[in-house]
């Protein structure tokens, strides 16, 4: 496990089978999934201001986009929407989760929500 450095939150990762694949997990495991989706060019440290907050009642998932923060690039053809959906996986979520997306955040929500109901 690493620690993000400007927050000091624990970020995990998982196998994406084409590298590690970073994202933060927190707030209570009874709350509904809120996963927030970053934009280009930066990555989950973008909701440091919102995450507080939100997690005293959700779920709060919050991925480093592939090429992103600290998950690795790509060394074959990938789709962020297959990345998402594995990692929505891999958390084994038995509930839908709610998808917030900012610019390339969003066409990623978007994407999941229309091939990974």
């Amino acid at each position: 496990m690493m620690k993000d450095l400007q927050t000091a939150r624990p970020v995990q990762t998982y196998d994406s089978g084409d590298g590690p694949l970073a994202y933060l997990d927190t707030g209570p495991r009874t709350g509904r999934p809120l996963v927030l989706l970053h934009t280009g060019f930066t990555d989950h440290t973008q909701f440091d201001n919102l995450i507080p907050a939100l997690a005293r009642h959700h779920r709060v998932i919050a991925p480093d986009a592939r090429g992103h923060g600290l998950s690795a690039n790509a060394s074959r053809p990938f789709r962020q929407t297959d990345d998402l959906a594995a990692l929505l996986r891999h958390l084994g979520l038995d509930e839908p989760a709610v998808l917030v997306g900012v610019s390339m955040g969003a066409l990623i929500a978007l994407d999941t929500a229309l091939e990974h109901p």
